[in-house]
């Protein structure tokens, strides 16, 4: 679960900064990478963009490696 991303809002101002300047630049936002093994999820890369994403409204396409026989 994410929650509580208003936390991320000052740790991660200028990751946030560049974000948002490189959306107003047309450029891509790399996507977030989670590993899903059996009905759990963990963030292996990408979770400043997430929370960007989530304090901004948005719903991002995210990058799953399902490995369900660990």
């Amino acid at each position: 679960k994410i929650n509580l991303a208003q936390w991320w809002d000052k740790y991660a101002s200028d990751s946030f900064r560049f974000f948002d300047s490189s959306l107003a630049a047309g450029k891509e936002i790399p996507m977030t990478q989670f590993l899903k093994v059996g009905n759990d999820y963990y963030t292996i890369g990408g979770r400043r963009r997430m929370n960007w994403h989530i304090l901004n409204g948005m719903d991002p396409t995210v990058w799953v490696v399902d490995l369900p026989n660990l």
